[in-house]
């Protein structure tokens, strides 16, 4: 596998003009003015990054192949804390009235969502999750 150091500037260059994303394309650069000696501590202020950041970057391009270290893996995120049978349960609520479940509101807010899911299903959420939801459940609807 070749590394960094191994990688000539115009490999980098042509492996530029290829990528697709802007945050392979960063790395790219950073990498390519690296070779050209440019400090990491420049670089980090140049492109608006920690100097661990790059730093990181240079060393992912330094072990990983050159397609493995432009892209970050997926990250999943934290898992609902409603299963599937909950999540339906919510949403068929929130085609509801309110007033059905003793809410005196006229109308679903991310506030009243958050209280019903608290209410209802004994789990708390964020303003912006019950938003999500709320909005979700409505478009459905549409």
């Amino acid at each position: 596998m070749p590394t960094l150091d191994s990688v000539s500037v115009e490999t980098l260059r042509d492996e530029l003009r290829r990528v697709d994303s802007s945050k392979a394309a960063q790395r790219l650069m950073i990498a390519i003015a690296h070779k050209d000696g440019v400090s990491q501590t420049t670089l980090a202020r140049r492109y608006g990054y920690s100097r661990k950041t790059v730093y990181n970057w240079l060393t992912r391009l330094e072990r990983e192949s050159l397609s493995a270290a432009l892209e970050d893996d997926p990250k999943p995120g934290r898992p609902s804390r409603l299963d599937d049978a909950e999540r339906r349960r919510l949403e068929a609520h929130l085609r509801m009235d309110p007033a059905a479940f003793e809410y005196d509101h006229s109308e679903w807010t991310p506030e009243l969502v958050r209280r019903h899911l608290s209410d209802a299903f004994d789990v708390s959420y964020t303003l912006r999750s019950a938003r999500t939801m709320l909005n979700e459940a409505t478009s459905e609807e549409r």
